[in-house]
């Protein structure tokens, strides 16, 4: 339907000199608001079929959709209502950046988690990815995901998964051994565990593993750790990789060097020579007693070392989890990066902040926020108020800087009044309509 707002009839006094025509944009496959198309003019050049000047361009345009659609949209649409008749329960799908939901998804979750899930399900369009794992959700709460990935000609088209609340833990989160506790790293949640567990079984026999995961996810913090554990009195040397000039010189000295362990960071970085010849340097080493652990770190980027000849020379891959992904180890990191500051401690509403964050730079991003809120209050309690205005935020999507701006604003006065939509639009000086579709579009929770 098309909307006609003429002049004084707009809430806000400063655009009552404008007239305004507007229609809305489905997409033909989905049903989705995809866009709108608006027609603006002064009040006193403005005509009533403007309206239908509005709706006929959307109409245009989604006929010229529906004659160009997606087939991949089509196939993954089928699949997920083959889905839904399949079982009673939530389904969801992802398609050339369009997300949907079945009607008992969209009662399932919150809004946050229901925002987590929409960007967790970029990562589920990875091949390499298992068909069916549990995800733990900034709420505390936990899901089972299966996921059905749908192909068209070779490629990924998009995906379809169905999700179950897990009403109480599994078996499996009682482990039989305990998984030790490496110096300088920090959690305890299950997800950790496992990923800790795995490191520590492969450590013990020095087989050579890649660990995978997004910047910032705590890989080297990790080796670091398994080292420390393993053998704290030996050294160990880090190699960077995406150093070109000097990267194959740098792993020569380490070679001939005393160090028991070898890091090398972003091997995804190197180009097909220096692959080639840091697999030469790499061979020989290992044919040498006693052998060293080769320990190797890469980006969550699947077909980077599909060719490599040096990812040949180890025996697993470790994936280092998101820190989106284990939220419940935030109070545990926090801890240890408090130890100088005593006197520091975080409400409960800011701690819940904080897990239900989406953290996209991990705990890189995690450590340098909590630096930048004691270099602005290093002691007492920490509130939400006193946290960067992004974390009161789960967008949809990527924002731009001029959004960026616009959230941090729309925070900051929500912050300044309590909470109240009303009294934050004033201090905006918008309109309480435009104030609620931005904090909406933001994913704002104040």
């Amino acid at each position: 339907m098309a909307v006609y707002v003429d002049g004084a009839q707009h809430y806000h006094e400063s655009i009552q000199y404008f007239t305004c025509a507007g229609a809305p944009i489905h997409n033909p496959t989905t049903g989705r608001v995809e866009g709108l198309i608006d027609i603006t003019g002064l009040t006193h050049t403005s005509n009533p079929l403007m309206r239908q000047l509005a709706l006929g361009a959307a109409r245009d345009i989604e006929s010229a959709l529906r004659a160009t659609g997606s087939i991949k949209q089509q196939l993954v649409l089928g699949e997920f209502l083959v889905a839904c008749r399949r079982r009673q329960t939530a389904v969801y799908s992802l398609s050339c950046g369009v997300f949907m939901s079945n009607e008992i998804g969209s009662r399932l979750l919150d809004p946050i988690d229901e925002a987590f899930l929409r960007e967790e399900a970029q990562s589920m369009l990875d091949p390499s990815r298992v068909a069916q794992f549990d995800l733990r959700l900034p709420s505390g709460g936990s899901i089972t995901v299966k996921r059905t990935l749908v192909e068209h000609g070779g490629d990924i088209a998009g995906i379809v998964f169905e999700v179950e609340a897990t009403s109480c833990p599994t078996k499996i989160m009682q482990p039989r051994r305990t998984v030790p506790v490496f110096p300088g790293v920090a959690g305890s949640s299950l997800q950790w565990n496992r990923c800790r567990g795995e490191l520590t079984s492969l450590a013990a026999t020095d087989a050579n593993v890649i660990l995978k995961g997004e910047p910032g996810s705590g890989k080297l913090t990790l080796v670091r750790g398994m080292h420390l554990y393993k053998n704290p009195q030996a050294p160990i040397v880090v190699v960077d990789c995406s150093a070109e000039k000097s990267a194959h010189e740098e792993l020569r000295t380490a070679l001939d060097s005393a160090a028991t362990t070898i890091v090398l960071r972003r091997i995804d970085r190197l180009d097909a020579s220096t692959d080639e010849l840091f697999a030469d340097l790499i061979s020989a080493d290992q044919h040498r007693y006693p052998a060293r652990w080769i320990v190797a770190t890469t980006s969550t980027d699947g077909d980077a070392l599909q060719d490599s000849a040096l990812a040949e020379h180890f025996i697993a891959t470790v994936e280092v989890l998101a820190l989106r992904h284990h939220p419940d180890d935030i109070p545990d990191i926090i801890r240890m990066h408090l130890a100088p500051h005593r006197e520091t401690a975080f409400s409960d509403d800011t701690m819940r902040t904080l897990k239900k964050y989406h953290w996209p730079g991990n705990v890189r991003e995690l450590v340098g926020t909590l630096n930048h809120v004691l270099r602005a209050k290093p002691a007492g309690t920490i509130a939400v108020a006193d946290l960067p205005p992004a974390l009161s935020s789960a967008p949809r999507r990527t924002m731009t800087a001029m959004e960026r701006v616009e959230r941090d604003a729309i925070v900051a006065a929500l912050r300044d009044s309590g909470g109240n939509r009303v009294a934050a639009a004033k201090l905006l000086g918008i309109a309480r309509s435009s104030l609620y579709r931005k904090i909406d579009t933001f994913g704002i929770h104040v």
